[in-house]
Order: structure tokens, then sequence, then C-alpha cells
């Protein structure tokens, strides 16, 4: 039993009623009793752990006595999940903007971090706002772990389940506590909220230097460790990171329609450093810079590379599959009919220069 009970009897709502119903499970308990605003996101633990739902003392007590009956609250699961696959914004809307656009799908696919830098009205937080949309949906486990994380902070408002990859946007003025997580009781910040999902920092270089070097470690192990004297606290952030700035202070370095009023000098100046850790080059592998969408780029379909995305990943397993198949295959025939060149033999292949991801070349044997 779990709720907060009012003067008046009434059994009121509770934070972090989904972490707690989960305890249940391994412990093969045959119910919870939970508030009844609370039994919504309470009864997708499963596992044939009943979620029953009261209003008042009174309910509980006589359920208990057997005068009367709770009937368990249940969750239909695929229809959250496909309530959820309807976006407000989807990244076809975007016209032009192919280089950014590639930049965005090479980083969805595989969770890279993406700095974007281009004078205003580029579109980059018109763009960070869709990046959810390509990513790969979001698995049952994955939606649980985000749901706990909300429910400890009281955020569901009545939605049984997490089933989009959330978006998190904080404000320049954060400060680190809430961005990462912590205060008096430490609670979730704004990082583990955007967990499974995008945390957008528009603005970058107006953050404080100290609220950017916060995330450092947790960019690096996907989770935050809070220590205070009443103990310590491991919170989850597996996040993909995307960063938004300005080519110079005044924002029109790069821009073709404006003139900038910095010296070339005066930019080298400032120093990306400045920025702290979230703006460093490992942080973000990936770099976009674009400017305004010409009169051209506007008349562009919006179905493109990006969009084609989703059809691709629904092929990669059968793909992937095919591909380690014939590469077996091609073992077993070098292993069956060739022998290895002897070390004086100058039949060795010469080095060759190939281009990698982040643009640096490398020399491959």
């Amino acid at each position: 039993m779990l709720g907060e009970l009012a003067l008046d009897g009434r059994i009121k709502g509770i934070r972090g009623a989904l972490p707690t119903a989960l305890l249940a499970r391994p412990r093969r308990y045959a119910g919870v009793v939970l508030p009844r605003e609370n039994s919504t996101e309470a009864s997708v633990v499963g596992g044939g752990v009943a979620v029953l739902g009261v209003e008042s003392l009174r309910q509980a007590y006589e359920f208990f006595e057997g005068l009367r009956e709770v009937v368990p609250t249940t969750s239909d699961i695929s229809s959250a999940f496909g309530a959820a696959a309807d976006h407000d914004v989807d990244f076809s809307e975007v016209r032009g903007r192919e280089q950014a656009k590639r930049a965005l799908e090479v980083a969805a696919a595989g969770g890279h971090n993406v700095l974007m830098s281009g004078p205003p009205g580029s579109g980059q937080t018109m763009l960070a706002k869709r990046i959810p949309t390509i990513l790969p949906a979001i698995t049952f486990d994955e939606a649980i772990e985000t749901t706990k994380v909300h429910s400890v902070l009281g955020l569901l408002d009545g939605r049984a389940l997490i089933a989009t990859r959330p978006f998190r946007a904080p404000h320049h003025t954060i400060c680190d506590a809430g961005l990462i997580g912590g205060g008096p009781v430490p609670r979730p910040g704004e990082l583990s909220l955007a967990h499974h999902g995008v945390l957008f920092l528009d603005e970058l270089p107006e953050f404080r230097k100290n609220v950017l070097e916060v995330l450092r470690q947790p960019l690096e192990h996907a989770k935050i460790t809070i220590s205070r004297v009443m103990g310590t606290l491991t919170f989850t952030a597996s996040v993909m990171l995307i960063g938004a700035m300005n080519s110079c202070p005044c924002g029109f370095y790069t821009d073709p329609q404006h003139e900038c009023s910095w010296s070339p000098l005066a930019i080298q100046r400032v120093p990306l450093a400045h920025f702290g850790a979230a703006a460093r080059p490992d942080r973000h592998p990936y770099r976009s810079a674009d400017s305004e969408v010409q009169g051209a780029d506007r008349l562009k379909p919006g179905r493109d590379l990006v969009v084609d995305s989703r059809a691709r990943q629904r092929r990669a397993p059968a793909r992937s599959k095919a591909r380690a198949s014939a590469c077996s295959s091609s073992r077993s025939i070098v292993s069956a009919g060739t022998r290895a060149p002897s070390p004086g033999s100058s039949n060795l292949r010469a080095p060759s220069s190939t281009l990698t991801a982040a643009g640096r070349s490398r020399r491959t044997t």
C-alpha cells in the first residue's frame, strides 16, 4: 500500500508510483494498492501484479474486509505506442538544408552528439525539434526507464507511459543542479528527463561555463552520481546532445545576406574552449553549418534521404544478416582454397588513404 492520506480521508496522489509498483514484480506480490490518480501509470507493470486504485481510506478498509470489490486498473500499451507515433512536427516538413539534414541523419543513426553553427534564422531550432521523429522508435524497456524519471517528478499528467523519445530544451539561465540534478533532496534534472531522447542546448555560448562543465562525465558514462551526507543517488542520463550557436558574437559571420560587424581577428579571440566541455570537438563528432534557405530550396520536395532513413531502418536487420552470411561463406572459401603469403612475398596491398566520418585522413593496410 502506498498513498498520501488527507485529513478528510481522501487518498491523494503521490510521486514515484511506477518505480514503487515495479518493486512488487520481483517480490512476486499479488498486487499493490495505490491512489486512484496513480493507478494508470502503475498499471504498465504487468507480470501478474494487480494494480488497485482507491480514492479514500474507507474504500481501502472495505476492500481488505471483503466488503467492496476493487477492479484492477489495466492499460492498453499498444494503443499508447500507436498514439505516440503521430508527432506534432516532422522532419519531412523541412525544405532545403541538405547538408545539415544529412549530418543529422548520420548522427541520429549512430546516436552521436551534434553542434550546429550558423546565422540567426538558419533553422537550427527547427531542425533540432524534429530530430526525435527520425530516431528509432522507443522500445518498451526504454519507455519504462523514461517514465520512471517523469513519475518521480510527477510530470506524467495522467499518462500511463512515455511512448515517445523526450525532447528537452532548457533555457540558458539554468543552473548546474537544474541541468544534471541535485538540491537538498536530490532529484533528477533536465539531463535525466531527456533520457533516451534529445537534450537541446540553444544559444550554447550563453550557458555558464560551470553548467557546461558538469556535462563531461554524464555524457561519457550515461549516468549521473550525486553524493550527499544522506546517501548516494544515481540517475540515468543516456541522451543525444544537440547544441546550437552563432558563428560569431553578432551572428552574421557566415551569412551571405548580412555583413558581420566583427573582424576575423576578433572572432579568433573568442576561443571555443570558453564554452566548456560540451563544445569540445570530441563531444560533438558531427558539426553542421548552414545558412538561410534560398528561393530554389523552398521549392524542393520535403521527401529526401532523411525521410527515407525510416525505410532503411526496417531493411537494416535483413541486410546485416545477409552480409554476415556472405562474409562467413567467403572466409570458409579462403581458408579452404588459399594459403597465407610468406613473409618475403611481394603480394601485399599498398597502403591507401580513406576519409573517416569525422573528416580526417587515415592510413589502412
